[in-house]
This record gives structure tokens, C-alpha cells and sequence, in this order.
């Protein structure tokens, strides 16, 4: 069995045990009803599962097409979200998402140097956008260049190189349990908001529960699948969890920043694709890092 195969069939289980998990806390009276009400979660949950592995798994073309259609919508989002609202701000929101989808697609069919010519590409473009949308906000071109544009680009990068794939779904693996847990803890139990300007809804028990079930699952599978000594164990442990919680603390300050509670949506109960993909774009670069070095 490959690497690629054994984690998608983990990532299947993943979704499997919360379902039994979600169901069984569904059925206990002391919990019952908070668990019932993450139900819309779990569907969607599954949705987006299906989704990543479609795009994942294939490789090839399949693959590097999933990858700049998400750059692009990343880019789109966050540039809808972040420039000063009226004027073109659609138009040159669409044109940071194609720029984009451009850089991902250089970073696939060129490597390291296509990495180089898409964040000049994304530079320019984030530069201009700025100017295009007034009141011009240098500091909205650095925050867009470097969430998301510049994440998803490496991520784009990642995902070209040779077992890029296992490495994409191994950060989805660690990323969906991190938020998964955290989001379960934080129901049934959460009372002390961890972060309360940037995420209200982040507590420090739901934080607790998705750290602990993030350490869980990368002993599973650094000993079982992957092989890993237990100092590297460690590191992917410690990584993912704050790439995990830093990609979605990004995202919801450039949310908090604009006022609103969601990127443009796709999605009724998660939002938009950022909304989504937020900690992925992060961690899976910071994954592949990580495992190339220790």
C-alpha cells in the first residue's frame, strides 16, 4: 500500500470515528443537545473531505488544477474581504484571484523558479490592486501577499514535488482533527476564550482537545504509516498544531479587520473556500519544511 492510498484511507476513517463520536454524544443526555447541533458541521465535513481528496489523490493534471482553482478563489476571498469596499474592488478582486491561480500554476510546471516568478507576479499585482481601490492601504498589499498569495503558492509548490500529494493530505488529516477537536471540545466543554478579539468562538479547552487529538493521530501515523522516530513525531506535532491555529487566527483578523463574519461564501454553513482552506495553505508548506529538515 502507498503512502498516498494509506492516507486517504485514513483521512476516511477520520471522518468515520466523528461521525460514530458525533452520533454516540447525540444520544447521551448530558450532551446531547450541543452535540445534535454540530450535525450541519459533520455533512459539511464530509463534503469538503470528498472534495480535497478528488483533487488530491489522481495527481497529475487532476491535481494541478484543483490547486490553482483553490489559489484563485483563496484570492479572490481575501481580496474581496480586504480592500476598502466600493469602486472596483469586484473587478480587481477577480484579477488578484487569477493572479493567483497564475502563481500556483507557475510554482506546478516550474519549481522553485516558477515559486520565484509567481510572488513577483503576486508583488506586482498586490501593489496595484491597492492603488486601484481607493484609499490606497499599502498594508493591505503586504497582508494580501502574504495570506494568501503567498501560501498559496508554496502550497502549489508542495503539491507538484514528488509525494507532494501524501504531503497535502497528511496536513488535511492533521489540520481537519486539529479543528475538529477543537471545535468538539470547545462545545462540550469550552468556558475561557483563548483568543477573544480575533476568534470569540476559540476556547482554550476546545485548543486543549485539538492539540491533544493532533498528537494522537501524528503518533498513530508517524509509527504505524509513516515510519517516523519519535523526535520527528514531536516536531510534526508541534508544527501542525500552531501552523493549524495560526492559518485560521490570519484569517479570521483579516475578517475582524473588515467587519464581516465569513469570506464571500460557497458554502451556507462554513462559509467560503478560505474560510476552509485557511490553516491547509499554511501547514501543508510548513509539513513539507519540516519533514524535509528533521
Amino acid at each position: 500500500m502507498t503512502e498516498m492510498t494509506a492516507l486517504a484511507l485514513l483521512v476516511g476513517v477520520f471522518v468515520a470515528v466523528a461521525l460514530v463520536l458525533v452520533g454516540f454524544l447525540s444520544l447521551v443526555p448530558v450532551t446531547a443537545e450541543k452535540a445534535r447541533g454540530l450535525w450541519p458541521v459533520m455533512i459539511s465535513e464530509i463534503v469538503i473531505v470528498a472534495v480535497a481528496l478528488g483533487f488530491v489523490v489522481p495527481g497529475g493534471v487532476v491535481t494541478a488544477t484543483g490547486v490553482a482553482l483553490l489559489a484563485g478563489r483563496c484570492g479572490f476571498e481575501a481580496a474581496s474581504v480586504v480592500l476598502a469596499p466600493g469602486g472596483d474592488r469586484p473587478t480587481v478582486a477577480l484579477g488578484l484571484g487569477g493572479t493567483a491561480a497564475a502563481a500556483a500554476i507557475l510554482a506546478t510546471v516550474a519549481g522553485v523558479s516558477g515559486v520565484a516568478a509567481g510572488l513577483l507576479l503576486s508583488a506586482i499585482a498586490t501593489a496595484a490592486a491597492v492603488r486601484l481601490v481607493p484609499p490606497p492601504r499599502p498594508a493591505d498589499a503586504v497582508v494580501l501577499f502574504a495570506f494568501p498569495l503567498a501560501a498559496v503558492t508554496a502550497f502549489a509548490l508542495v503539491a507538484a514535488r514528488p509525494g507532494g500529494g501524501a504531503v497535502l493530505l497528511l496536513a488535511f488529516l492533521l489540520v481537519e482533527t486539529m479543528d475538529s477537536a477543537a471545535v468538539l471540545g470547545g462545545r462540550l466543554f469550552g468556558r475561557h476564550k483563548a483568543f477573544p478579539r480575533l476568534s470569540p468562538r476559540k476556547t482554550v479547552e476546545g485548543l486543549v482537545a485539538g492539540a491533544t487529538a493532533v498528537a494522537t493521530a501524528t503518533a498513530v501515523l508517524g509509527f504505524a504509516v509513516m515510519g517516523w522516530s519519535l523526535g520527528r513525531i514531536l516536531v510534526v506535532t508541534a508544527s501542525s498544531a500552531v501552523t493549524t491555529v495560526a492559518g485560521d487566527l490570519v484569517a479570521s483578523w483579516l475578517k475582524r479587520r473588515a467587519g464581516v463574519k465569513d469570506f464571500p461564501p460557497i458554502h451556507a454553513v462554513q462559509g467560503g473556500v478560505l474560510d476552509i482552506a485557511d490553516a491547509w495553505i499554511v501547514t501543508a508548506p510548513a509539513l513539507a519544511v519540516v519533514t524535509s529538515v528533521v
